[in-house]
């Protein structure tokens, strides 16, 4: 159908820029902007790409799993082992490099990735206790611990607000990775009425 093809058209993007470890690359960028009057399938400009990250492998894991169960419900069962396969690689290869990752963009929105690809790869109790892990920081944030603000480490120390806006979106992640959709989506407004420019409280409401 023309809509899966469009949704595998972006899926297999990132698939095509897979390395051959697993790892998979956030997208690509012209060495400047774009020259007018060319279009993407002839530009003349060098087209490098972004590394792997661990987070983006995640994400691509979940979505090539996800994929794979579409393409295995219509029958394509050749195409959904190679998306199957595909996913089960960018997760090993996520699962090895991650903590190099954490260190330098903290950890609580990866850990989402982390529990969205497990969970679509089968792997309940690991997403679980994941989510399990989310809700209990953000509850813990919101009543007074959770530590020094991340982003302080960087000379850049957040807002009261914005710090308890992050706070109830990781409690809304936990709560809707558990099941508990109409929680999570209080959560998720009651990071927006704090941080008006939380782009993933918004981003989760406007599903």
């Amino acid at each position: 159908p023309d809509l899966i093809n469009e949704a595998l058209w972006c899926i297999d993007f990132h698939k095509r820029m897979q390395k051959e470890d697993g790892g998979v690359p956030s997208g690509i960028e012209s060495s400047e902007h774009p020259r007018q009057g060319e279009a993407s399938w002839d530009e003349s400009l060098d087209i490098m790409a972004f590394s792997p990250s661990a987070s983006m492998s995640y994400r691509y894991a979940g979505v090539a799993a996800c994929a794979a169960w579409v393409l295995k419900s219509l029958h394509k069962t050749e195409k959904a082992k190679e998306y199957k396969q595909s996913a089960l690689r960018a997760l090993k290869w996520a699962e090895k490099n991650e903590a190099r990752f954490q260190k330098k963009r903290g950890g609580n929105r990866f850990r989402n990735d982390k529990a969205l690809a497990y969970l679509e790869l089968g792997q309940r109790d690991k997403a679980a206790r994941i989510f399990k892990a989310l809700e209990s920081t953000g509850r813990e944030i919101l009543g007074g611990g959770g530590g020094v603000d991340f982003f302080a480490k960087f000379g850049v120390r957040r807002s009261e607000s914005q710090r308890m806006a992050e706070a109830h979106y990781l409690l809304g992640l936990g709560l809707l990775g558990q099941g508990n959709q109409g929680a999570a989506k209080a959560e998720f407004g009651k990071a927006l009425e704090l941080n008006i420019n939380h782009l993933g409280a918004a981003d989760k409401l406007s599903h």
